[in-house]
C-alpha cells in the first residue's frame, strides 16, 4: 500500500471545526497541559505515542479527556484533512521513535522538539542552518533555497540546491574544514553510524521546512565551506523538485 499523507492524529478532543477542545490526561487521571507535556513526541507522557504531521500551530490549553468526539465527528475531520493532502509521506524508518514523516513540513521548533529531548514544552532554540543532535547521532541541516530575500550576509549565502530528485548540493558553514571533527563526521557518516537529516524551504518567509529525509554522503569539494553532495533516501516528488529548481533559477 502506498504511503499516505500524515493524517495520523490522536482521536481525542476534536470539534467538528477541527479545533482542539480537550487533551488526554496522564496515568491516574491527572490533567496535564502542554507546559508539562513531553515535546519530543508531541504527545503527553503516559499516552500512546503517535506520529505527528504538520497541521498548523501546536494545540494548547488545559483540558480533560471527557469531551472526546463521537466517531462521525472524527470521520468528518479526517475527510477534511484528506483534502489537504498534497504529497505522499514516508515513515522515518531510520529513527522510528522520531514523530516526523518524510515529505511533510515542520517548523524549526517542531524539528527540535522531535530530535532534542527535553522535560518541558519549550524546545531548544535553533537559528543556524546546522545542528548536531547528539542523542540521536544525527546532523540536522535546514536551508533556504532562495537567498535573494531575507538577511543573508555574503558569508551565509551558501549554494544549496537540488541537483536531481535524489541528489542535494549543500554547503557547510564557512568555518568548516574538511579535516575538522565536523568535516570528518560528514565524510565518514556511514562508518560512524551517524545520520544526516535534510530540511529545506523555498523562501525566508516560509515558516515551515520540507523534510527531505535521511541522506548519505556522496562526495565533497573544497572547504570553508565544504561543498557536499548528499544522496536522499527518498526521491523528491516531481513537483517539489521543480519548485526547488525554480527557487534558485
Amino acid at each position: 500500500m502506498a504511503p499516505r499523507q500524515s493524517a495520523d492524529i490522536e482521536g481525542r478532543g476534536f470539534s467538528k471545526s477541527g479545533s482542539r477542545r480537550h487533551e488526554p490526561s496522564i496515568k491516574g487521571g491527572k490533567p496535564v497541559t502542554w507546559a508539562t507535556a513531553r515535546p519530543r513526541a508531541f504527545v503527553h507522557k503516559g499516552v500512546k505515542e503517535q506520529r505527528y504531521c504538520h497541521l498548523g500551530p501546536m494545540f494548547s490549553g488545559n483540558h480533560s479527556p471527557s469531551a472526546a468526539p463521537q466517531e462521525p465527528e472524527l470521520t468528518e475531520l479526517l475527510d477534511v484533512l484528506a483534502i489537504r493532502i498534497n504529497h505522499l509521506v514516508h515513515p522515518l524508518t531510520t529513527h522510528p521513535d522520531i514523530p516526523l514523516q518524510v515529505h511533510a513540513r515542520y517548523t524549526r521548533t517542531e524539528i527540535m522538539a522531535a530530535f532534542v529531548p527535553g522535560n518541558t514544552a519549550r524546545a531548544h532554540p535553533w537559528r543556524e542552518g546546522v545542528h548536531w543532535a547528539k542523542d540521536e547521532h544525527a546532523d540536522l541541516f535546514a536551508f533556504t533555497l532562495d537567498k535573494t530575500s531575507g538577511h543573508f550576509s555574503p558569508t551565509t549565502r551558501y549554494r544549496d540546491y537540488a541537483i536531481s530528485r535524489d541528489l542535494i548540493h549543500w554547503e557547510s558553514q564557512s568555518t568548516t574544514r574538511a579535516d575538522s571533527k565536523t568535516g570528518l563526521r560528514y565524510q565518514s557518516q556511514a562508518a560512524l553510524g551517524t545520520s544526516v537529516m535534510i530540511f529545506a524551504r523555498h523562501r525566508t518567509d516560509d515558516r515551515a521546512f520540507w523534510f527531505l529525509g535521511p541522506a548519505t554522503y556522496v562526495s565533497h569539494q573544497g572547504e570553508r565551506p565544504m561543498a557536499v553532495t548528499w544522496r536522499l533516501q527518498h526521491q523528491l516528488p516531481g513537483d517539489l523538485f521543480e519548485s526547488f529548481a525554480a527557487a534558485v533559477a
